[in-house]
């Protein structure tokens, strides 16, 4: 159960990250200004959700929870460096 509920935060931190995402490039795309407000309100929500669901999941399991967090945070650095990066030419 406490696995399904930190499944459940990572899904909702995953879709508030696209909507974010979405709504920043639909601005730059249609030329608008982006709602700062609610990109931070969205960031903020992204940060607590996710430190709520590691402190119940650590709370209720212990350290088994870890292996979890640890795999989650590999994903991102492996998705980071995934990125091509053009080297800009001055």
């Amino acid at each position: 159960m406490v696995m399904l509920v930190v499944f459940v935060a990572a899904c909702l931190n995953q879709w508030m990250l696209v909507n974010v995402v979405r709504e920043a490039s639909q601005n730059a795309a249609d030329g608008t200004p982006v709602d700062k407000a609610n990109m931070v309100m969205m960031i903020i929500g992204k940060v607590v959700l996710l430190i709520a669901a590691i402190s119940f999941g650590v709370h209720i399991m212990g350290s088994r929870i870890i292996i979890p967090v640890l795999i989650y945070v590999l994903q991102i650095a492996v998705l980071y460096l995934s990125f091509d990066r053009q080297k800009s030419e001055n």
